[in-house]
């Protein structure tokens, strides 16, 4: 492509390190997350790469698939009502993965996943109601 300092300078493409190219794919180049031509793609090390799921990889926020997850230790948490398959996935400490969704610990009564105690304010077996 064109030689290029920034995407302003290519008509319908963008500017992949000083030349206007067309958006990447999944794998292709990148320098910002606006170079991939799948918003569920981000720019990781160069490469269009899939945001990650509850529990995967990632160097900030942006690289989590569900929309205002955490990546306080490089692993995407997810926020209150967002997606999950274990406890350790929800970014709040006072919430646990209840029927795949990041939901705050139940009172005695409340719901629970059958034989997950964690899901329990406190330290109660769930029974399947709790």
């Amino acid at each position: 492509g064109l030689p290029c300092k920034e995407d302003a300078e290519c008509r319908r493409n963008v500017c992949i390190f000083d030349s206007c190219s067309p958006r990447s794919l999944s794998g292709g180049p990148c320098e910002t997350n606006s170079h991939c031509v799948n918003t569920t793609d981000t720019c990781v090390n160069n490469v269009c790469t899939s945001k990650s799921p509850p529990g995967g990889n990632c160097f900030t926020s942006v690289d989590c698939a569900v929309p205002a997850s955490a990546c306080p230790t490089g692993i995407c948490l997810s926020p209150t009502g967002g997606d999950c398959s274990a406890n350790n996935q929800c970014s709040s400490s006072s919430d646990s993965c209840i029927d795949l969704k990041c939901e705050a610990k139940s009172s005695p009564g409340g719901d629970c996943d059958l034989n997950d105690s964690g899901d329990c304010v406190i330290n109660s077996k769930c029974d399947g109601t709790m």
